[in-house]
């Protein structure tokens, strides 16, 4: 992959880590902004549109070895986390949303780290 080929796949990632983080962190904060059940309906729309962009950026990971490097591993990681505690509060009407939150602020977290990874490796 030629230079300017390898910069277009890291922003077309980038693109799509954006994409996942915003509609994660909405299907996270409509359960705090909205009674239950229609909280649950609007998370779990969210959290779709979120697994949606999180396939295409594992794909694009998948199918481009040059992009692959262990700063983005954990991204795959932290989102399966994060959705498994999303659905677990959903299904068992749960009040006690501490896992959640953790998990949520943990796949933030990795989220803005693969950011700064990727920006500062595109000044280069």
């Amino acid at each position: 992959m030629d230079d300017r080929e390898w910069k277009v796949k890291r922003a077309e990632f980038l693109d799509l880590l954006e994409n996942v983080l915003s509609d994660a962190n909405d299907a996270y904060e409509v359960l705090e902004n909205y009674e239950a059940p229609i909280s649950y309906q609007l998370s779990l729309g969210y959290l779709n549109m979120s697994f949606v962009a999180f396939l295409e950026a594992r794909k694009l990971y998948e199918l481009h070895e040059d992009i692959q490097h262990y700063e983005i591993e954990p991204f795959f990681k932290s989102y399966g986390d994060f959705k498994f505690q999303l659905k677990k509060v959903i299904t068992e009407n749960d009040d006690n949303t501490s896992w959640l939150h953790g998990s949520y602020e943990r796949f933030r977290s990795v989220c803005v780290g693969i950011r700064k990874f990727i920006e500062n490796s595109n000044s280069n």
